[in-house]
């Protein structure tokens, strides 16, 4: 499986830092993560298996869910019937099922 994710905006530029088990958040259970939410906007990316790169070819690639192919770099790659998903970039050329 893999997994894209991107955090929130850090607080200076829409909402305070925030503690967990005090305030309004004082019941809030945070066992596994911070206590103090204070984030810069960050991206991340399991590893793990791609399942866009089962595809080997246009036909194979946009049967596979959520994937597209990429007619200027031959590539299949995670995407919608838009365009790719997260930092792919495809010159031009996009090719998913709607």
């Amino acid at each position: 499986m893999h997994v894209h994710y991107i955090a929130g905006p850090k607080h200076d530029y829409i909402n305070p830092v925030w503690e967990f088990g005090k305030g309004r958040f004082a019941s809030v259970m945070y066992d596994g993560i911070p206590q103090i939410w204070d984030f810069n906007c960050t991206t991340f990316s399991a590893k793990g298996i791609d399942t866009c790169k089962e595809g080997q070819n246009e036909d194979s690639c946009i049967e596979l869910p959520l994937c597209g192919w990429c007619i200027s770099s031959q590539e299949c790659m995670p995407g919608d019937s838009y365009s790719p998903f997260f930092e792919a970039k495809c010159e031009s050329g996009w090719k998913a099922k709607t």
